[in-house]
């Protein structure tokens, strides 16, 4: 290696042990700036996505933000699945409705209180809750009671089919007064038969009623949780757009082909997957067009409708 090299190189490892520290000090004043930022958009988050005391609303709870260099921020959401199973139909809870969102908090932890308008939800749950909390539970028992109710007498119906047949075949050899016994007991037993064949005819109408009423029942939860489902991701995303147009301009710091993510962790149940067990729903915002919502070149409609969101 000769010695113009030998001293270039030399010259660029300096240069670039140089350059270093500034780039590193660059990036850590700037991920700093954003931690700010960010920090007052999820206190924003949070006062908009504020549980009601009441049992009936579905809660969305902003959890936590964390930042991906050059990629941009993720806003985690807590779906409310943990502690009343969501969308595995579980209806202690219904989604706040929030038409705009509020005004900035100051960043000390004061959050917003938001004005509730459920009616129609709440009517459509009571339908389907009023038979009581255990109503499946209590179901279930009957169900079970039913079949076990029928086995005795299918029990009972086979015992008497065997005493008819053994009477038959004494009948064939008998003398006229045996005769006659065994036909007055043949005749006793037919009466009884008869009264067995009745009871399980009303049983099967029974459980017959049991499975129709709880398959209403399944259609409507079905009905309802599809409502739920619908309605809350509407309202979900009606408060998020609200939000980036309105505020969006705090996120300074973000380039524009960075992204603002939004997380609902463990959004629904994974039916196939067993490892996982859950899918989360992802709303990914393109920085520029949340900046073209803040300046009015674009609108909240718009911005949504541009973001990529799916199932994970």
């Amino acid at each position: 290696m000769t010695l113009l090299i030998r001293k270039t190189l030399l010259a660029l490892a300096f240069s670039s042990l140089a350059i270093s520290p500034l780039q590193a000090k660059s990036n850590e004043t700037n991920i700093k700036e954003v931690r700010n930022e960010v920090g007052i958009m999820l206190n924003i988050l949070q006062a908009t996505l504020k549980q009601q005391s009441s049992n009936k609303n579905i809660r969305f709870r902003a959890e936590s933000v964390f930042y991906l260099a050059d990629q941009g921020v993720v806003f985690e959401i807590d779906s409310g699945r943990h502690g009343g199973n969501f969308f595995g139909f579980d209806l202690k809870g219904l989604m706040n409705s929030i038409p705009i969102a509020p005004t900035a908090p100051n960043t000390n932890g004061g959050r917003i209180e938001i004005d509730i308008d459920e009616n129609e939800i709440e009517r459509m749950v009571m339908s389907i809750v009023e038979h009581g909390e255990h109503y499946d539970d209590e179901l279930s028992d009957k169900m079970r009671d039913l079949s076990e109710e029928q086995r005795e007498l299918g029990w009972e119906k086979r015992e008497y089919d065997r005493t008819r047949r053994d009477l038959e075949f004494e009948k064939r050899n008998a003398d006229t007064q045996r005769r006659k016994e065994i036909e007055k007991r043949q005749n006793e037993l037919n009466k009884e038969v008869a009264k067995l064949e009745s009871k399980t005819r009303e049983l099967e109408k029974f459980r017959s009623d049991l499975e129709t009423e709880r398959n209403q029942e399944v259609a409507k939860r079905q009905a309802v949780n599809q409502k739920i489902y619908k309605e809350s991701l509407s309202l979900f995303e009606d408060t998020i757009g609200n939000m980036l147009c309105r505020y969006g301009a705090g996120l300074r710091s973000l380039s524009d082909d960075e992204n603002v993510t939004f997380l609902l962790s463990d959004f629904v149940d994974a039916d196939n997957d067993s490892v996982i067990g859950s899918h989360d729903k992802v709303y990914v915002f393109k920085h520029k067009d949340i900046q073209a919502c803040v300046t009015g070149k674009s609108n909240k409609d718009k911005l949504l409708t541009a973001a990529k969101t799916y199932l994970f």
